[in-house]
């Protein structure tokens, strides 16, 4: 009995760490897209500012 014991300790805690890693894993990979999206979002920032900066200086009366 102690041996069957033993092994549905070893199989539950194999399961637990394929789980864990599992679950690193999407965090690590929700992460990496999060930066990717973040990177994007300040590139297209920074372009809409230089374009607002090209309009503004366009459309500014001559002084």
């Amino acid at each position: 009995m102690d041996e069957a014991l033993q092994l549905a300790h070893d199989s539950i805690h194999t399961e637990y760490r394929q789980a864990l890693a599992d679950a690193q894993w999407a965090l690590a990979n929700a992460n990496a897209q999060c930066k990717v999206k973040d990177a994007v979002v300040a590139a297209r920032d920074k372009r809409i500012a230089e374009l607002e900066a090209l309009l503004d200086e366009a459309t500014a009366p001559e002084a």
